[in-house]
């Protein structure tokens, strides 16, 4: 099982859960992955001391025309 396989079964998990406590039907299924991908990558990670992986991005590409100043939603 490599890497991607891992990100992608995480990424599955995070929008099942969203999913589920919300109790949206499945038609919702690809905003939740958008909702699950924006949310990762917005969360701390040990692998990065605590920083959010964005963040640790626009760090060492500084001119990216991300948007990483996006607000967080209810999904």
């Amino acid at each position: 099982m490599g890497l991607p396989n891992v990100k992608n079964r995480h990424i599955l998990e995070v929008a099942r859960a969203l999913l589920l406590t919300t109790h949206m039907p499945t038609m919702f299924w690809g905003d939740a992955i958008l909702t699950a991908t924006h949310l990762i990558n917005r969360t701390p990670s040990c692998v990065l001391s605590y920083a959010p992986p964005l963040g640790t991005f626009l760090a060492f590409f500084p001119t990216s025309r991300l948007q990483s100043t996006l607000p967080l939603r209810l999904f």
